[in-house]
């Protein structure tokens, strides 16, 4: 239901963090959650972990050093995968 990029547009070799409120409202467990990021000559899959809140309704979070320059591609595609192997995703693009 929320992102937070932290920064936002990183420099190639810069530290991001991405934040995710993730809630199931079927009663489930979330499962995992992680996000593909697209960039300019690649695609990169990061787990995020639960930081806070329950698997229910919780923050899920994950940190990295960029790879890749973000000038001219630049999407961030999250998948919530629950207990019962429901998946949602969603796209974000940013450039």
């Amino acid at each position: 239901s929320e992102v937070l990029f932290d920064p936002i547009d990183p420099k190639s070799g810069q530290n991001q963090t991405i934040i995710v409120k993730a809630l199931d409202v079927n009663g489930s467990l979330v499962k995992s959650v992680s996000v593909t990021l697209n960039t300019d000559n690649k695609s990169e899959t990061h787990s995020l972990s639960l930081s806070q809140g329950t698997a229910q309704d919780g923050v899920w979070q994950g940190s990295w050093k960029t790879s890749d320059s973000y000038d001219y591609k630049y999407t961030a595609t999250f998948r919530a995968e629950n207990a019962a192997g429901i998946a949602q995703t969603s796209t974000i693009t940013i450039r």
